[in-house]
């Protein structure tokens, strides 16, 4: 899955930073709510991918020609880009965002992600730092690409065997989830930003606004099975961006005043999407109308 942050035409950004040989796959960590001994139970058992214990064990393994996804069990002791432990401390779920393969960095390749989550089972989620550009660099650049800004939050998470008649709305209960999500952090509420979706019709993506600025997507994508679907969702959102218009300049903060915290607004997606998710596997969209109409731009 690819996601798109926004970025606005008229203005100049300075869109990250330049790195060198990123490669096409990258080292992934898998975090887990709980300790898990059998890996297995969380991906499909005709593509699950290589887990090794420590980076020693993937390094020996590897090789310059080996295109397939190395995953290590990661640590949430140490200390990373995103912080597990405050993260895993605020997440009230039974099943979603209770497993996360996370990269630093992640290619904006889509096959990426696709190929990640063709692998795992229901409610895995790939996390992201930052996501490279697609962009293809020529010249004296041409083993460069560059960087979504760092402090973004990039994430994607698959449902499996939804329905033929909810898939069309799904897309409408991330929206409402990551609104509840953000509309609640305290500052948002102090600052009474107005949090809002707009939702483009025919199009398998949506523009998250923050008193009229854009500041975030959200992506779906599903591959049907029968009369039913696998559903990969996700959302991009600048949160702590510098460079970029991101939540925390619009809430006041500012590189040196953080106000926002991204474990914070992901762990608090989960909780409201999977509240909401079992009534809406039953009744659909209907009970949820009304705060769709509220949070729809």
């Amino acid at each position: 899955m690819h996601h798109t942050l926004p970025r606005d035409n008229d203005r100049v950004y300075k869109w990250g930073q330049s790195t060198t040989n990123l490669g096409t796959r990258p080292y992934c960590f898998i975090y887990t709510h709980k300790h898990i001994d059998n890996w297995d139970q969380l991906f499909d058992p005709l593509k699950k991918p290589d887990i090794f214990q420590n980076q020693g064990e993937a390094d020996a393994s590897s090789r310059t020609d080996d295109p397939s996804i190395k995953i290590i069990v990661g640590d949430d002791s140490k200390k990373v880009g995103f912080d597990f432990q405050q993260y895993f401390q605020l997440l009230g779920t039974h099943l979603l965002g209770q497993n996360i393969i996370y990269g630093p960095v992640l290619t904006n390749d889509v096959m990426l992600c696709l190929d990640l989550l063709s692998m795992t089972q229901q409610g895995l989620t790939i996390l992201a730092d930052q996501q490279s550009d697609s962009t293809t660099v020529t010249g004296s650049n041409a083993d460069q690409q560059f960087l979504c800004p760092l402090g973004s939050l990039v994430f994607s998470f698959k449902l499996q065997k939804v329905a033929s008649n909810l898939v069309s709305h799904i897309d409408k209960l991330v929206g409402i989830a990551i609104v509840d999500s953000i509309s609640n952090l305290s500052i948002v509420k102090s600052k009474k930003i107005d949090i809002k979706i707009k939702f483009i019709d025919n199009s398998s993506s949506h523009d998250i606004y923050g008193n009229n600025d854009k500041f975030g997507g959200i992506l779906m994508d599903y591959t049907q099975y029968d009369d039913q679907y696998d559903v990969n969702l996700g959302s991009g959102i600048n949160v702590l961006t510098d460079d970029t218009l991101g939540l925390n300049k619009i809430v006041g903060g500012s590189s040196s005043i953080i106000l926002v915290s991204r474990e914070e607004i992901l762990a608090g997606f989960f909780n409201s999407f999977e509240s909401m998710y079992f009534t809406f596997a039953q009744q659909g969209i209907e009970p949820f109308k009304d705060k769709l109409s509220k949070i729809t731009l």
